[in-house]
């Protein structure tokens, strides 16, 4: 049982889980414009437009916050960076 091939690779996933949850997460200045307004609720057409890129690029900035963050949805997202620190409220937009 203890040899088995799922056993192995279920303890493998456990662990890369705990050594990335162990990494400092960063984010780029610009990610983090990101993921304050998907903070504030805006839509990636309306964060594209207030920080005037486009809607890829948005996106792209999301994912790859998600991705770093260890998370599936933007909602997860923005709750894992406020507890994380890496935004907070009140927050400005340059």
């Amino acid at each position: 049982m203890w040899s088995s091939k799922s056993f192995r690779s279920s303890v493998a996933a456990i662990l890369a889980d705990a050594k990335r949850a162990s990494k400092p997460v960063r984010l780029s200045p610009r990610q983090q414009d990101v993921l304050r307004c998907a903070a504030e609720g805006l839509t990636v057409d309306r964060i594209a437009d207030r920080l005037t890129i486009s809607r890829n690029t948005a996106d792209t900035h999301l994912r790859s916050v998600r991705e770093r963050l260890g998370v599936t949805n933007n909602v997860h997202a923005v709750a894992k960076a406020f507890r994380l620190g890496l935004i907070s409220y009140p927050h400005a937009i340059a």
